[in-house]
């Protein structure tokens, strides 16, 4: 595929994301929005609201349902928004202090799992948690999308690219640009593992390149490569980005990771600029 072919798919990908997909995700962010402001209890009611403050993780959520059909995309961005505001909302609160941290997490994320099947129990999600009255918010938060045409080998092979290669890279991106916040706060930082800045940009690079190659093998890879596009210039065109213990990481992502990035990152750095500040995670 050529350069003006690739510029000519991300532009009408992005353009049919922002004409109908994105204002469907600011609608479905409004309902939860209200939602979470009648949780009775004070704190989880803060915590929720929180969660749904991180924006651009729902909007990047929303944009896999270019990959929907366009009968089907209307409960596709149901779907995405609401199983990523509950991710939002349980990873918040494991991070809140709890007598037993391991078993604390995995109760809260098991809702993850339940919110897949709808004849699944649902277990006390709060067992370890000192608050629980959440108004039954978190049940329900995510209403199913299906694509007919799937065809029957396509999920196994988007697993295959998205984990842990696409999952990776977004986990250590976010490290990237969490660096200095997980410093002041006391938590531990992916990055920290490796001897050196260079040794962590080898293995970021190495992961760019993997993601790269594995969703642009997939049927429909060019969609793919946009979302992965746009995850990677989110983190990268991040302030945080351009500090000096970041460069040589962000310098070997955006290498790596595809032509379209180098090409598209100028553009997320302008929005961002004519945006305002905001927190990379937002």
């Amino acid at each position: 595929m050529g350069a003006a072919s690739i510029q000519r798919t991300a532009g009408a990908s992005a353009l049919g994301y922002c004409a109908r997909i994105l204002p469907r995700a600011a609608h479905e962010l409004s309902r939860w929005d209200a939602r979470a402001r009648a949780i009775p209890d004070a704190t989880l009611r803060r915590h929720a609201l929180a969660a749904l403050r991180k924006r651009a993780n729902m909007h990047g959520a929303a944009l896999f349902a270019l990959l929907a059909p366009a009968g089907a995309r209307a409960p596709a961005v149901r779907a995405l928004v609401a199983i990523q505001s509950a991710y939002n909302y349980l990873d918040m609160l494991a991070e809140q202090p709890s007598a037993d941290p391991l078993a604390n997490a995995a109760a809260l994320h098991a809702a993850l799992l339940a919110a897949l099947d709808p004849a699944a129990p649902h277990p006390d999600y709060y067992a370890h948690q000192p608050r629980r009255e959440d108004g039954e918010y978190l049940l329900a938060l995510l209403a199913l999308a299906a694509d007919p045409s799937l065809e029957p080998s396509e999920p196994a092979a988007v697993e295959a690219a998205y984990f842990p290669w696409v999952g990776a890279l977004h986990t250590m991106l976010d490290s990237l640009v969490d660096v200095a916040e997980d410093r002041r706060e006391g938590q531990r930082n992916l990055l920290g593992h490796y001897d050196s800045p260079a040794g962590a940009a080898a293995r970021v690079g190495a992961l760019a390149r993997e993601a790269g190659a594995r969703v642009r093998a997939l049927a429909r890879g060019r969609l793919h490569e946009l979302i992965l596009t746009a995850m990677a210039c989110h983190y990268l065109s991040a302030p945080q980005a351009a500090e000096p213990r970041a460069r040589a990481i962000a310098a070997a992502a955006t290498d790596a990771t595809g032509p379209l990035v180098r090409r598209s990152l100028p553009a997320f750095k302008l929005a961002l600029a004519l945006s305002g500040p905001l927190r990379a995670g937002a």
